[in-house]
């Protein structure tokens, strides 16, 4: 080898940090995280300062570079990076074995500074997680509610009015479907791709950001997850991680939750952390968009929560329902049924552990089922369609 290639070879040669230069970036990241954390619950307290001074600025200001950069790619940035960490997490385990194992043997002293170096790295990838977890978005989950924002008045209601909304909801469904096409199942089966419903999914939101202007700015398309058919076996239908802001879609979602699924991920995209706030602005932008498949999809979405509400405090009422509903809305809500079941594990295991993990981050972060009778879901569904009412 050349004297020339050598130092070539010593000039590219990766360098791995010293444990000491590991050590100021751990404890870096770590008052970064102790700061994130502790602004975390200062925020609790304070909803109105989270929504006017970091919902309507730093948050959008500060998530603005990494939108733009998960922009450029058509597959799923996060999931890569995902992936990457695994690897990493693995790879850097084993080799920190194999080296302690080499200390051993050759009876070098400080045979524990490779588990050192192994466990500072780990902790500045924990650290730098929570850290960007609270300033790309979870100080919006202590942020003041969409029903403040908007001026909705959740209050109590009757099963009457339930059952009300959810006839309305499925004429309206009823009616939307209409302009689909079917299978010879008799199930609705639009041909379009999740990159088309991607890219329509704006138009939505397009027409609601005049009377919700919050939701206005710079974002990323939402895109396929890569891991679509594993997060099927965890009844996961998307994703938003807040340390990249970019909604990752199951998109072998059937296709009648499609579109709104999108639209959801899209809300917390936009800032709206609570899932079912999510939801509620997710109906809002299918049944506002031009699309027939879009606004099927919302109001198929807000049919089956209201249902599911309707179902557990009148029974009765649920059946009137049933019977009134277009039988095609039907099929479709029974091959949704028989699509979520091929991906049952014994005893649901799989979907069980995934729901006890998301409800536990969750209850992390402070969000609570509806404080009123269904939910609040159905609760922003019902006040949202008395305030049309008093409107008209």
């Amino acid at each position: 080898m050349s004297e020339k290639t050598s130092k070539l070879k010593n000039r590219i040669k990766f360098r791995t940090p010293s444990t000491k230069s590991l050590l100021y970036i751990f404890l870096f990241f770590l008052v970064c995280s102790a700061i994130s954390v502790a602004l975390f619950k200062i925020s609790e307290k304070n909803p109105h300062v989270v929504e006017e001074y970091y919902n309507s600025i730093v948050f959008k200001a500060i998530t603005l570079p990494s939108k733009m950069f998960v922009s450029i790619f058509p597959f799923s940035v996060s999931e890569i990076a995902l992936v990457t960490v695994i690897l990493f997490v693995i790879t850097y385990f084993i080799r920190t074995v194999v080296l302690t194992v080499k200390r051993m043997r050759k009876k070098q002293g400080k045979i524990y500074i490779p588990a050192v170096r192994y466990i500072l790295s780990i902790g500045i990838l924990i650290t730098g997680i929570i850290t960007m977890f609270v300033v790309n978005g979870g100080l919006n989950y202590n942020g003041i509610t969409f029903a403040d924002r908007s001026g909705l008045v959740l209050t109590e209601t009757s099963t009457e009015e339930l059952e009300e909304l959810c006839m309305f909801l499925g004429e309206e469904a009823a009616k939307a479907r209409k302009n689909l096409p079917e299978n010879d199942k008799g199930v609705i089966s639009p041909d379009v791709s999740v990159f088309e419903l991607a890219k329509k999914a704006k138009d939505g939101y397009k027409a609601i950001e005049d009377t919700y202007p919050y939701l206005k700015g710079f974002y990323p398309k939402a895109k396929p997850a890569i891991f679509s058919h594993f997060m099927c076996y965890t009844e996961i239908t998307g994703i938003y991680p807040y340390i990249i802001p970019e909604p990752n879609i199951n998109y072998k979602t059937p296709i009648m939750s499609l579109p709104s699924t999108i639209n959801h991920e899209m809300a917390h995209q936009r800032g709206i952390s609570r899932e079912d706030e999510a939801n509620f602005i997710a109906y809002l932008a299918s049944i506002n968009n031009p699309d027939p498949l879009f606004q099927y999809s919302g109001y198929y979405l807000a049919l089956n929560y209201s249902l599911n509400a309707l179902s557990k405090h009148n029974g009765d009422a649920s059946r009137r329902v049933y019977e009134a509903l277009d039988k095609g809305i039907l099929r479709d809500m029974q091959a949704a049924r028989e699509f979520w079941k091929q991906f049952e594990t014994p005893k649901n295991i799989v979907a069980t552990v995934s729901e006890n993990v998301n409800n536990k981050y969750l209850e992390t972060v402070n969000v609570e089922d509806g404080v009123h009778s269904y939910g609040r879901m159905v609760d922003l569904l019902i006040a949202y369609k008395r305030a049309e009412k008093e409107a008209n």
